[in-house]
């Protein structure tokens, strides 16, 4: 279009800000385009010059077409930012996507210099474009057709090294010796019997696995993947039975103490009646009780010690460790894992978790792991009704939370802070604890949880709560795993939009553990697209596992990874955001091509070989 004049005009109702104005025309007609507190496009706007615009058209007041706030470039065929497919990056206060272009566009030639990876024979089977093709068309495509090839060829190229760093792994920990557990049929059957429910299938098919698994000499590597309430522990309990059976330990490493001790609370009951000797050991253990509990550990004297990263310190020396148990694994930093599984001997290592993890995932990340799924719940297991609760129903939820209470049922309340925030508009745990206390169920027992108490503060307010001295738990995500209160019926979670789909299905799971029907009530402080979607996928859905596949969808593979494999300050590999993890088949070819490039020596393939070893997964997924 051709520039027909530009004015400099101020806003006579705000003098701060200026609006440039500028009438272009082409042989379709005359065009306005606006542009805000920019006073300097004046200088580079030049009447009769031609320019290319890109932007969204609107009709203004007069019924004319306006392009507010438009990229605009000189000359009539456009270039880096206009008359093209043009790529949007993520921008921050001063890097945006125009001067990441820019830099780009400089840097292109280098793609040319770059390095393949990727065997000739294996980019001629997969039919994939040539690297340095593919990294310009990612950036400056010709089509949205060639877009898609040059994202395939990048995502193969991640996915291939990240499936030749799975299989080796896999192939090294093969070399490794274990203690050889035998799977004794009847100790199984009287394992079982020992259990005050039957099992589902599920539970069978994952045990009937693990037994196998540490019946061979080397390292089982196992993922026990199941929902909340699916019975997991109850599976961890056979396995540490089996192992002590066999005249060798176990110990099970939780990331919290409250989690710890749900767990010996639960374990108890399985394994007394088999004759196991359990303790548990957390920071929190007197000295006294700490100096006897790590010699008869040492001693032989103790089949299973359950605790938090207690038992990763130097002090603890199991006299045979036969299976290390993590729970919530992704919650541990790589090295912790790391530690806890290196103790002894190389242990039998079985991770469980009520995180559900992608299927696509599972095949790239955690590859060479076995996986066992507790795709069943117990029997009797009411489905909680999920509600999104709009803030003019606030006064109804209130009501529906007294009648609760008046049936002697009890109720938690999440808030995402501890106290208010001037950066943060969210409900805190300690107003929210004031406000209800004061304003809305003064005549109801509340009680105050959250991260800053001391353990013996928080442990004693859960235990009161668990007892029934209190009405209403207000809290923040300490409650997220490890809380078992049967008579809980409702969860209420205020600025539920800040919680990630797997948070909120934990914070599900803590009620309806009892028997009696059970709701989760949604309050959400924003309307935003992507907030409604994953409030509304609580909504939709119960399982966890269905929940992981639409969080996967709605947050992309980087910000997965990086939620699964960062924690305690540890990196993780969070580098897969362009390899499409939804893309099954890919993944899939990927893995072909590695198990072949393996077969016929990685020594062949130098650069390849180097990659995987610096990608280094291991740490997450032990």
């Amino acid at each position: 279009m051709k520039l027909k004049s530009a004015a400099i005009r101020s806003v006579a109702r705000d003098r701060k800000r200026t609006i440039i104005t500028a009438y272009l025309f082409d042989d379709s007609g005359l065009m306005k385009a606006m542009w805000f507190n920019q006073p300097y496009l004046i200088e580079r706007l030049h009447e009769g010059a031609e320019y290319v615009l890109s932007g969204k058209v609107k009709r203004d007041r007069g019924g004319g077409l306006v392009m507010m706030s438009p990229e605009f470039e000189a000359g009539s065929a456009g270039g880096l930012h206009t008359g093209r497919l043009v790529p949007i990056y993520r921008e921050t206060a001063k890097v945006s996507s125009k001067w990441l272009r820019r830099r780009i566009a400089d840097a292109m030639p280098a793609a040319q210099l770059m390095s393949d990876l990727v065997p000739e024979s294996v980019a001629a089977r997969q039919r994939l474009l040539p690297l340095p093709v593919a990294i310009e068309q990612a950036h400056f495509p010709e089509s949205q057709e060639q877009a898609a090839e040059a994202r395939r060829r990048i995502a193969f190229n991640q996915l291939l090294t990240v499936q030749v760093s799975v299989l080796t792994n896999r192939a090294e920990r093969e070399k490794l010796v274990a203690p050889a557990i035998p799977y004794d049929v009847e100790r199984a059957v009287a394992i079982r019997d020992a259990l005050p429910f039957d099992l589902t299938n599920a539970q069978r098919k994952a045990a009937h696995a693990i037994f196998n698994d540490m019946a061979e000499p080397r390292p089982m590597a196992r993922l026990l993947q199941g929902d909340v309430g699916s019975g997991k522990t109850a599976v961890a309990a056979m396995a540490a039975a089996m192992v002590a059976r066999a005249g060798h330990q176990t110990l099970l490493m939780a990331p919290t103490e409250i989690l710890a001790q749900q767990h010996a609370r639960t374990l108890k009951p399985y394994l007394d009646p088999l004759g196991v000797r359990m303790e548990l050991l957390v920071g929190s253990t007197p000295a006294k009780a700490r100096e006897s509990i790590l010699a008869s550990l040492e001693s032989g004297g103790l089949d299973v010690l359950v605790g938090t990263q207690a038992l990763i310190e130097e002090t603890v020396r199991p006299a045979s460790l036969g299976l290390v148990i993590s729970d919530e694994q992704h919650r541990f930093g790589i090295a912790q894992r790391q530690a806890l599984g290196q103790r002894g001997s190389h242990p039998h290592v079985l991770s469980m978790t009520a995180t559900p993890i992608p299927r696509t995932l599972q095949l790239t990340l955690m590859g060479d792991l076995s996986v066992s799924v507790l795709d069943e719940m117990p029997p009797g297991r009411i489905p909680v009704e999920t509600r999104l609760v709009k803030p003019a129903s606030r006064d109804a939820a209130n009501r529906f939370v007294r009648e609760q209470v008046a049936k002697g049922l009890q109720v938690f309340v999440i808030c995402p802070l501890v106290e208010a925030s001037e950066a943060i508009q969210a409900r805190s745990a300690v107003g929210e604890y004031e406000r209800l206390s004061n304003e809305v169920f003064p005549e109801l027992r509340l009680a105050l949880l959250h991260g800053r108490m001391k353990p013996a503060q928080k442990d004693a307010t859960m235990e009161a709560f668990k007892a029934r001295d209190y009405d209403i738990l207000v809290s923040t995500s300490v409650v997220e795993v490890g809380v078992d209160v049967p008579n809980a019926t409702v969860m209420v979670i205020e600025g539920a939009e800040r919680f990630g789909l797997a948070q909120l299905h934990q914070f599900r799971g803590r009620v309806g553990r009892g028997g009696h029907r059970a709701y989760c009530l949604l309050f959400s402080d924003t309307e935003g697209q992507e907030e409604n979607r994953r409030m509304q996928a609580m909504v939709d859905h119960s399982s966890g596992f269905d929940l992981a596949e639409v969080d996967l969808q709605i947050r992309g593979p980087g910000d997965v990874l990086a939620a699964t494999g960062a924690q305690h300050g540890e990196t993780g590999y969070s580098g897969l955001m362009v390899a499409g993890l939804l893309d099954a088949r890919l993944i899939a070819a990927a893995r072909e091509e590695a198990e072949r490039l393996i077969t016929e020596g990685l020594d062949h393939y130098p650069e390849l070989a180097r990659a995987a070893v610096d990608l280094d997964l291991a740490g997450t997924i032990n």
